[in-house]
């Protein structure tokens, strides 16, 4: 196992510490397990257990890629589905490159390794990484996976209204048939 993973069980025991901690808390929690492939996205409620949620394709993981095509952002399958087409315009293994400088070595052996298609730089500002597409626009790297924080949120936001749609079903059909 590579250093800085935890595997199946350090997930695990996060996720029942975030349960247990949240137990006298007022409401849910989402956790959002980023990483370099894949984001995961899972609800806390007070005092049970945490549930995977589900995104919109009903997988429990979503690939962790963004796309900035003809103006529109497009997020995990969406982005992954576009990556042949417009290689330079798909993000990927945007976790690797949170907060690191644009000289730093392994931003240069993250792009040769995966032969990362699009263009990094520095941001003349901060000296961090920054990402471009063949046309020149750049993005830096948190401004992408802020995308991806902000689509867990909506992935959570629809949980809770499809859970209180199936409640609603449940509690109309009770007053219907109960008599």
């Amino acid at each position: 196992m590579a250093a800085g993973r935890l595997g199946a069980r350090g997930g695990l025991a996060i996720l029942v510490m975030i349960s247990l901690a949240t137990s006298a808390s007022a409401g849910p929690l989402m956790a959002v397990d980023l990483g370099s492939d894949f984001i995961k996205v899972a609800v806390v409620p007070p005092g049970k257990l945490p549930e995977i949620v589900t995104n919109e394709m009903t997988k429990r993981r979503t690939s962790a890629q963004v796309a900035m095509v003809d103006g529109n952002r497009l997020l995990g399958e969406e982005a992954a589905a576009l990556s042949i087409r417009y290689p330079s315009k798909v993000f990927s293994r945007l976790r690797d490159l949170l907060g690191k400088s644009a000289q730093d070595p392994s931003v240069h052996a993250l792009q040769q390794k995966h032969l990362l298609p699009f263009s990094i730089k520095a941001d003349p500002q901060r000296g961090t990484v920054t990402v471009s597409t063949d046309d020149g626009t750049a993005f830096s790297s948190e401004e992408l996976v802020v995308c991806f924080i902000l689509d867990a949120s909506a992935l959570i936001i629809l949980a809770a209204l499809f859970t209180f749609a199936k409640m609603h079903v449940v509690l109309s059909s009770q007053v219907i048939f109960a008599g």
